[in-house]
């Protein structure tokens, strides 16, 4: 089962001594799991796409996918509502996703730019995507909020 990997990972770094980390070494660990983190909300996203697609949470008994989100991936409304949107909208920004997937961006840049497709639609969102990706490799996700502004 695809999903032991994970657990299998997480039970190497939960059994590894952090404590004779240098400061240094520890900050450039704490900066690669982050990375790792946002990787695996692209795989998470990726699949989440085509179980919504399919309308998987109809056989686990819910209406919506955020209610299954909320229920059984234990999400908050408004980070289910996100997740759902970043399935939804993700899958049209081939250089988002591909910078998501790779690490070069993190899941919050990636959500941001997903909400601008819900906002303004995905041709405006694609013409300005170099653009957008850029400011997403040099600002926090809320700055980049903001120049995503001017895209409505």
């Amino acid at each position: 089962m695809r999903s032991n990997i994970a657990h299998e990972l997480i039970s190497q770094l939960e059994n590894e001594s952090i404590e004779p980390l240098t400061d240094t070494a520890l900050g450039e660990d704490i900066a690669d799991l982050r990375r790792a983190i946002d990787r695996l909300e692209f795989q998470f996203t990726r699949r989440l796409d085509l179980f919504a697609r399919r309308q998987g949470y109809v056989a686990f008994g819910f209406v919506t996918l955020v209610a299954w989100l909320r229920r059984t991936c234990r999400l908050a409304p408004g980070a289910a509502s996100q997740r759902a949107e970043m399935a939804r909208n993700l899958p049209s920004l081939r250089n988002t996703s591909d910078a998501l997937a790779s690490g070069d961006i993190g899941f919050h840049h990636a959500a941001v730019i997903a909400h601008s497709v819900t906002e303004v639609g995905v041709e405006a969102v694609l013409r300005q995507e170099a653009t957008l990706l850029e400011a997403a490799r040099n600002m926090d996700p809320k700055r980049l909020s903001i120049v995503t502004c001017h895209l409505r």
